[in-house]
C-alpha cells in the first residue's frame, strides 16, 4: 500500500489527468480484469503509462491504435523490417532528407527508393510496379518546408491499393494536420519535436488508421503469416482481424529499440494535454519572427509554409489547420554568414533549436515552447551582428581600395 500511495503522490491527477487512478486500479486488478479494461482490439497488457500514451496520441492523430518506440530511427526500422522484403520498392514524395539518408540503408537490404518528381498522376504511375509496397510522404518537408498535397497522393494510393505512410512530425500530434483524415493509412511521428520539457527523452510512435485492406495481393504473404500464427497459438491472444499494431509489437522480424522505458512514458504524459496549447503560442511567435526577418536587408531567402503559396491557395487551406507551424528556414545573401550564425548558436543553450541544411544550404530554426521569446530575441541580435559585421567589412575594403587609388 505504501508503494501505491507514493505513486498516487507522484502522478497526481493534477499533473496527469486520470493516471493516479489508472495506476492504482492496474496494480489491484487480476489478469482478466486488466485484459478487459486496459486492452483494446490489438493491445497487449503493457505498462499502463505506455498504454495511455499510445492511445492518447493515436486519438489526437485520428487513428485507431499505436505502438511506441525509443527513437524515430527505430520506428522507421521497425515498420520497414515488418512490411518490406528484398526486391520491394517504395515511392517517396516531399521527403528530401528521408530519400537521401534512408537510400543507402534500404539498398543494403535490396529495397529501392523511387522519388516522385511532382505530385501529378503520371509521375506516380511511371514509378509504380508490382513490388511497390508503400508510399512515404512528409506532411511538411523537414528540409524545404513544402506542404504535401495529401488529397492527390491519397487518391493515387487508394486507386492502386497501396498503403500511404505519412511522417507527421511537424504536424505536432494532429494540431496542424491530420493525415488520416485525408486518407493516410499509417502515421509515423517523433515526440521529440513537440514535447519540450523532456527533450532528452527521445520517443516515436507508429499510428495505424485502421483503414487499409491488408488482404490484397501486395501483402498476402504477411496476411497469411498473421493467420498462421493465430492458428498456431492461442486465438484469444491474437485479434481475429488483421492488426498491424499487433504485428509490429509482437510478430516483427526485429526487436531493435522497440519499446520506450516505462518511466519515460510517464514523463511524456505530463505534456500531452498541453501540446496544442504550446503549438498555438509557438506558431504566433514564428509568424512574428517571419514578418521581422522579411524586412531584414541582409536576408536573401525566407521559407515558411504560408509564404510558399497565397493563403487562399487550395493546396494549403485543406491541409494545414491552426496556422503554419513553428519551423522557419532562411539564408543570408552571403552564404558564409549562414555557417557563422549556426556555429555561434551551436555553442549556446539554444543549440537544439537551430541547424544548417547541407542539402538546401540554409538555416533551419525551430521555435521552442519554453523560452521561445528569449530565443527569438537572441536570434535577432545575432542576425543583426552578422549583418553589421559584413557591412563593416565591405566598408573597410571599399575604403582601402579608395586609399590605394591615390
Amino acid at each position: 500500500m505504501k508503494n501505491i500511495t507514493l505513486l498516487n503522490l507522484i502522478y497526481s491527477g493534477k499533473s496527469i489527468p486520470g493516471v493516479a487512478d489508472l495506476l492504482k486500479n492496474y496494480l489491484h486488478e487480476d489478469r482478466q480484469e486488466k485484459q478487459k479494461k486496459w486492452s483494446v482490439e490489438d493491445h497487449d497488457i503493457k505498462n499502463p503509462g505506455i498504454t495511455y500514451l499510445e492511445q492518447r496520441i493515436a486519438a489526437m492523430e485520428g487513428g485507431r491504435s499505436a505502438v511506441s518506440v525509443k527513437s524515430f530511427s527505430a520506428a522507421k526500422k521497425l515498420l520497414f523490417d515488418t512490411l518490406l522484403r528484398s526486391g520491394d520498392n517504395i515511392i517517396v514524395h516531399n521527403a528530401v532528407k528521408f530519400s537521401i539518408n534512408e537510400r543507402v540503408k534500404l539498398l543494403r537490404r535490396g529495397i529501392e527508393i523511387r522519388v516522385m518528381k511532382n505530385d501529378e498522376l503520371y509521375s506516380f504511375t511511371e514509378l509504380l510496379t508490382e513490388r511497390t509496397k508503400l508510399v512515404y510522404v512528409e506532411t511538411i518537408d523537414s528540409e524545404t518546408l513544402e506542404v504535401v498535397n495529401l488529397n492527390k497522393i491519397a487518391a493515387y494510393t487508394k486507386l492502386y491499393r497501396i498503403p500511404l505512410v505519412a511522417d507527421n512530425t511537424l504536424g505536432t500530434a494532429g494540431y496542424f494536420v491530420k493525415p488520416i483524415t485525408f486518407g493516410a493509412n499509417i502515421v509515423i511521428t517523433s515526440t521529440k519535436r513537440w514535447l519540450h520539457t523532456y527533450r532528452s527523452v527521445v520517443g516515436a510512435l507508429i499510428i495505424d488508421a485502421g483503414n487499409y485492406d491488408w488482404t490484397n495481393e501486395r501483402y498476402l504473404d504477411i496476411y497469411n503469416y498473421y493467420q498462421a500464427e493465430r492458428n498456431k497459438y492461442s486465438k484469444a491472444d491474437i485479434p481475429e482481424n488483421f492488426s498491424l499494431i499487433h504485428l509490429l509489437r509482437n510478430k516483427s522480424n526485429t526487436d531493435y529499440n522497440k519499446h520506450i522505458f516505462p518511466l519515460n512514458s510517464l514523463l511524456l504524459l505530463k505534456e500531452i494535454e498541453g501540446i496544442h496549447a504550446s503549438a498555438k503560442i509557438q506558431t504566433k511567435q514564428a509568424k512574428e519572427f517571419t514578418q521581422w526577418i522579411l524586412q531584414a536587408q541582409s536576408i536573401g531567402k525566407v521559407i515558411y509554409p504560408v509564404l510558399r503559396k497565397a493563403v487562399s491557395d487550395k493546396r494549403l487551406n485543406p491541409v494545414l489547420k491552426n496556422g503554419f507551424g513553428y519551423d522557419i528556414a532562411f539564408s543570408f545573401f552571403n552564404e558564409t554568414l549562414n555557417r557563422e550564425l549556426v556555429n555561434d548558436l551551436k555553442v549556446s543553450q539554444y543549440k537544439e533549436y537551430v541547424d544548417y541544411s547541407e542539402i538546401e544550404r540554409h538555416i533551419k530554426i525551430h521555435v521552442p515552447a519554453l523560452k521561445g521569446e528569449e530565443f527569438i530575441k537572441v536570434l535577432k541580435d545575432k542576425i543583426q551582428i552578422c549583418s553589421n559585421k559584413k557591412q563593416t567589412e565591405q566598408n573597410y575594403f571599399q575604403l582601402n581600395s579608395l586609399v590605394g587609388s591615390f
